[in-house]
């Protein structure tokens, strides 16, 4: 399918005039002001309405719901994968029963790099920010960003209908209409976080890390945001459209699905997989991370606690980020009180000055301790507190790591997972798993099984120990500051 031309009028308007037609009609019909079931109700009614020539999604659920003999499965049967021919959209439908709140249904498209050449930070983020900036007209919460298995990533809120959240977010992806005064709108808004305080003590961290001949300054950053115009964002959006890979992940009440499945499915689809063509092109790289050598020290008076402790790694798959995971419950394993239980595998965002380069930036990431003594301890320097922790790191992992503790932990995921999928639908949570796993979410109980003890004790030697942390200080929260006068 060609890809769609940049017009005189900055619009990427490429739809099919039946698609066009399809969906005018339900915006004349409803103006948006119908449920998403009253909407489904009113079009059935209406005699000849049809949805001709649409791409037809097909289930392909069995092609990823299948269990390999001697593993164990979570099977998923609310759980429904579509695919449309000769396009990358892949569509994962959650069907609750008996959702108690209309208004918490959740929709997801993940936007995945599969060969983009000509990839750029700086209008990365800027197409970023205009994106966000249209769901804003139309009065939609959302949240765009990247993770480690997205380009980009849109999560959408709000207590609107389902047909009008998926309509809209259609309609911005494949007919973004940005003017002038919104790219503008959205430079200040790049210019205001590079130039600002925290952005800048983020960079320095980040410098450390890899090759300086990757690295803009922040000059030559400003600079780039202020030249770029929407001929170089709508030239940049074509390049994503053609190398690029969808994934819609939506949950939302079976009832809604069942009885409106014709107008849902064709507004799912509507425009959207006339976008996103079969790519000829994979690119498989990614930016390199030196292993840390160096003492890193930033003092940052926000910082959550006296001492936070970013160790640099790459999450490049699922077992990747579980490995990170269980290495974040230390103190399971050995039951110590010094790691905190909100420690995590923190993402880590990209600076803007990052220079262009075929890379695919998201795969980098920091394990996150914080380090929070009581004060009563013997230690009189924050440099010994944190000479204490590495201690205390050594020497948990000199003790007999317990096999059946991991798989306890393993037990317990499993559970969680097949609770919150299956069992126990929860807002919080629910849509999130299936997002951050999507086509891998029913080989899930497989990859957990897959990580094993001496998993845990290489990351550790790796990540832990053969690599130094950068320290984040707040030495406004240091309970020993007191015994140093």
């Amino acid at each position: 399918m060609r890809v769609p031309s940049i017009q005189s009028n900055y619009q990427i308007n490429n739809r099919l005039n039946h698609s066009k037609k399809t969906l005018e009609v339900a915006s004349s019909t409803s103006s948006y002001n119908y449920s998403g079931f009253e909407l489904g109700q009113t079009l059935k009614a209406q005699q000849g309405f049809a949805f001709r020539g649409l791409s037809t999604p097909i289930e392909v659920t069995h092609l990823y719901n299948k269990k390999t003999e001697g593993k164990d499965h979570l099977d998923l049967p609310n759980i429904h994968v579509y695919e449309f021919p000769d396009t990358n959209l892949r569509v994962f439908v959650n069907e609750i029963q008996n959702m108690t709140d209309r208004n918490k249904f959740q929709a997801s498209l993940a936007i995945v790099n599969r060969g983009i050449h000509n990839d750029s930070i700086v209008k990365k983020n800027l197409l970023i920010e205009l994106i966000k900036n249209s769901f804003i007209k139309h009065d939609i919460d959302v949240d765009v960003n990247e993770d480690f298995n997205a380009f980009i990533n849109i999560d959408l809120n709000g207590d609107i209908s389902e047909i009008k959240k998926i309509s809209t977010l259609n309609k911005i992806i494949t007919e973004p209409n940005f003017s002038e005064q919104d790219l503008e709108i959205c430079k200040n808004k790049l210019l205001e976080k590079v130039n600002s305080e925290k952005y800048q003590q983020e960079t320095q961290e980040f410098k450390e890390l890899i090759d300086d001949s990757l690295l803009n300054s922040q000059k030559d950053t400003i600079q780039s945001i202020q030249n770029i115009t929407l001929d170089d964002i709508y030239s940049y959006y074509s390049e994503i459209l053609k190398n690029t890979e969808a994934q819609y992940v939506v949950t939302i009440d079976k009832d809604f699905v069942n009885n409106n499945k014709k107008l849902f499915y064709s507004t799912l689809s509507s425009d959207i997989s006339n976008k996103f063509q079969k790519y000829s092109d994979e690119i498989h790289s990614s930016l390199p991370l030196k292993c840390n050598k160096k003492d890193i020290k930033i003092y940052d008076d926000n910082n959550e606690t006296f001492l936070t402790f970013h160790y640099p790694v790459k999450i490049e798959s699922d077992k990747d980020f579980l490995v990170c995971k269980y290495l974040t419950l230390l103190e399971i394993f050995w039951k110590t009180p010094y790691i905190s239980e909100d420690s995590d595998c923190k993402k880590y965002l990209l600076p803007i000055e990052l220079k262009s380069k075929d890379i695919s930036p998201n795969q980098l990431g920091f394990l996150h301790f914080n380090f929070t003594p009581r004060g009563n301890e013997k230690i009189y320097s924050t440099n010994q507190a944190i000479d204490v922790f590495k201690a205390l790191l050594e020497t948990l992992y000199s003790e007999e790591l317990s096999s059946n503790t991991l798989e306890s932990i393993k037990d317990y995921e499993k559970e969680l997972f097949d609770e919150r999928l299956n069992k126990k639908f929860d807002y919080n949570n629910t849509h999130q798993i299936l997002q951050n796993y999507k086509g891998n979410i029913f080989k899930i109980y497989e990859t957990i099984d897959s990580v094993s003890i001496e998993d845990i004790k290489k990351a550790i030697e790796t990540i832990l120990f053969e690599q130094n942390p950068v320290v984040i200080i707040n030495e406004k929260k240091n309970p020993y500051q007191n015994k140093n006068k």
